[in-house]
């Protein structure tokens, strides 16, 4: 649920950032062609719906609806993918935003917002690389992100 009234261009920045919540499928009312510009879901094992979110606030005009309480309820069960253990958050997040990217690219979606998913990919990649004591691919890592955060500055 998104906790704040936020304007549809301001979107993409606002879930992207994590601070204002997050819009899951469960709540989502929009014609058929929104889903078949955004090329539905990617062909992921997690996060296939966020992904989904992303590149409809990038391509439609969502605007969050009643921010004061929930409009629909999500149930989680040991045996949903995400809660399933084994699972590689780290690794299934850069892998997600690594994704998100290479779609943005092919559609020419402004650098801007490009960079934004960028951080974030190198953000969980580098800290994915450092657990796995891939000391040399982290600090690669490392290095594009304060790189891309003084630019996006």
């Amino acid at each position: 649920m998104v906790k704040k009234n936020v304007e549809p261009e301001d979107l993409f920045e606002c879930l992207i950032s994590g601070k204002y919540g997050y819009i899951h499928p469960n709540g989502l009312l929009l014609k058929k062609k929104a889903f078949i510009d955004a090329g539905m879901y990617p062909e992921l094992r997690l996060h296939e719906d966020t992904i989904l979110i992303f590149k409809l606030s990038l391509l439609c005009r969502l605007a969050p609806g009643e921010t004061k309480r929930p409009v629909s309820i999500r149930l989680l069960h040991m045996d949903n993918v995400i809660t399933r253990p084994g699972i590689d958050f780290l690794q299934s997040r850069y892998i997600y935003f690594e994704n998100l990217l290479g779609w943005m690219r092919e559609n020419d979606i402004e650098k801007r917002r490009q960079r934004l998913v960028e951080i974030k990919y190198f953000q969980y990649k580098y800290r994915f690389r450092r657990r796995e004591g891939r000391y040399l691919s982290a600090l690669y890592c490392y290095a594009n992100t304060k790189l891309l955060n003084a630019i996006h500055r």
